[in-house]
């Protein structure tokens, strides 16, 4: 398997003689600044079922709208905008709703699941991507990644990488004095599931949350990216709470994991 990277060159881990993990959470703050992270990756959203009876406030809500409609099927329209109105603030872009009969409804919204008592701790995060292999698929994977990335390296052995970073957090562990401590770690492709939000049946919630799968998915719209991630989830009685980031060394093998990367021509 072959993984490219995108660096500003002056990160570069041959010319600081390591790399930089931050938490996958940071990735929320950069959406809107840098177009690559999903503000709502990292989120379990579970469904709460809500009736809603509009039948006494049905004639008094409609004209709040200006109108009165005559046929049942816009009736039922304009309260569904109205229950939209509602429930804006559940921040849910997946509300479903059912009717049941004049002004009553059942409102499906997906909350976000509170993690933090069930081990979801935020990991640490390398993002890479899948080499293309023509000039084209290069655009594309160019044009969803920030334009400040001057320089691009390719890794072929994600193996030996894992190990030379996992080396790197040990030593920074060592050098913070946390000898007592836990890493977690997980890497796969990352899979492009939902359009806005996740919509998580309650079934596989656990899974999500202890595998650090929650971090292992985003909205199609960053599909072009074709993301890989190596995530590693430290735990340390000694520092409850770990820092947004932190700058590990490498060896001169590590470097040299990251070699440098030419973008096709055709």
């Amino acid at each position: 398997m072959r993984l490219i990277r995108g660096w500003e060159k002056k990160y570069l881990p041959c010319r600081t003689g390591g790399l930089r993990l931050n938490k996958a959470s940071m990735y929320h703050d950069v959406d809107e600044l840098e177009g690559i992270g999903d503000r709502r990756e990292g989120e379990v959203r579970l469904p709460v079922d809500l009736p809603v009876d509009l039948s006494d406030l049905r004639t008094s809500y409609l004209h709040s709208f200006g109108m009165l409609p005559n046929s049942q099927e816009a009736v039922e329209s304009l309260e569904k905008k109205i229950i939209h109105k509602l429930y804006a603030n559940h921040d849910d872009p997946n509300i479903q709703i059912t009717s049941k009969d004049d002004g009553h409804y059942s409102v499906k919204v997906h909350i976000p699941h509170d993690v933090s008592g069930e081990g979801g701790v935020t990991p640490y995060v390398l993002c890479l991507s899948r080499e293309p292999a023509t000039k084209a698929q290069w655009e594309v994977l160019q044009a969803s990644l920030p334009a400040t990335y001057d320089t691009w390296t390719i890794t072929d052995n994600i193996d030996g990488l894992r190990f030379e970073i996992e080396c790197g957090i040990k030593r920074w562990l060592g050098l913070n004095g946390i000898t007592q401590h836990g890493i977690g770690f997980a890497q796969e492709f990352i899979s492009y599931d939902y359009d806005d939000a996740p919509m998580d049946d309650g079934s596989n919630a656990t899974q999500l949350i202890m595998a650090r799968r929650r971090w292992l998915r985003k909205s199609r719209k960053y599909q072009a990216q074709n993301e890989y991630r190596l995530l590693w989830e430290i735990n340390s009685p000694q520092m409850p709470t770990m820092p947004d980031f932190i700058d590990i060394e490498l060896t001169r093998t590590g470097i040299s994991l990251f070699k440098t990367w030419t973008p096709p021509l055709t």
